[in-house]
């Protein structure tokens, strides 16, 4: 069983690693190379509207890795686009998880992160997450105590569905970008520790597997496996044991690594998760 659920995770991780595997129910439009220009030109009308709708277009060719390359040789599209970001991204969501998932994109390949680190989009990135820790963290503030009627429950819930989309995108560029130890360092810095087990609060599932699967990787070092320690890890761990399939095997293979920890594994020992 256990090497079943192992199969279905790694076909999974497949998945998610490539260019076009990702699950976050992103919206799908039909969009040409040969109109990249006119995409262009609307980032720089002032009407939110219109940029949103040509960084669509943008980043529905950025999924396709046939497309990919004419964005990154084209002269000033990746520029453009980061900078949109840097000036508008706080004002929309939809904008941001636009431009966020054409960089992850291109963060699917190696070759291709020098690019993406020249236009500062990893500082741009955790400035983002951290924006959107923010606003849940006032939101759920302004809710506590209060009785919600249908409309405000749905609106809430359409935000929360659009943030787990931006979240899943940024961490997932991060964690591209990861591979090379001196980036992480830098994260380490931003304290993406920190930011990945407050995701752990959240529901989406496929948010939940990639932030768990982050965090399995940064455990190996002691000062990441340290800070969980003091974010109380195991005990926001211990709801999704046992759990669905995926994710709890992903969360296995970290409470693994956590478990070397003697006073870890008394609180995994306290939350009944090993005898």
């Amino acid at each position: 069983e256990m090497e079943a659920l192992r199969m279905q995770e790694e076909e999974r991780m497949m998945t998610m690693y490539s260019p076009t595997g990702m699950t976050m129910n992103m919206p799908q439009v039909q969009a040409y190379v040969e109109d990249l220009d006119d995409y262009l030109e609307k980032l720089y009308e002032e009407e939110m509207s219109l940029k949103v709708e040509a960084t669509r277009y943008i980043a529905a060719l950025a999924r396709n890795t046939e497309t990919l390359e004419a964005l990154l040789t084209h002269e000033t599209i990746v520029g453009a686009l980061a900078r949109v970001l840097r000036e508008d991204g706080r004002k929309s969501i939809d904008l941001a998880t636009n431009i966020i998932s054409v960089f992850f994109a291109f963060s699917n390949f190696s070759q291709f992160h020098q690019v993406i680190l020249e236009n500062q989009m990893g500082d741009l990135t955790m400035r983002l997450i951290d924006l959107e820790v923010k606003r849940t963290e006032d939101r759920l503030e302004a809710s506590r105590g209060k009785k919600l009627d249908e409309h405000t429950h749905r609106r809430m819930e359409l935000a929360s569905r659009k943030q787990d989309r931006l979240l899943y995108v940024c961490f997932y560029l991060l964690l591209n970008l990861s591979e090379d130890p001196s980036v992480e360092r830098k994260m380490k810095k931003r304290n993406i520790t920190v930011y990945l087990v407050k995701m752990l609060e959240r529901r989406s599932v496929d948010l939940l597997v990639l932030c768990v699967t982050f965090l399995k990787k940064l455990s190996i070092y002691r000062e990441n496996k340290d800070k969980m320690l003091e974010c109380n890890i195991v005990e926001k761990l211990e709801r999704f044991v046992p759990g669905q399939d995926v994710l709890l095997l992903v969360t296995l293979r970290l409470l693994l690594n956590l478990s070397f920890d003697p006073t870890l594994r008394q609180q995994m020992v306290e939350q009944s998760l090993i005898p």
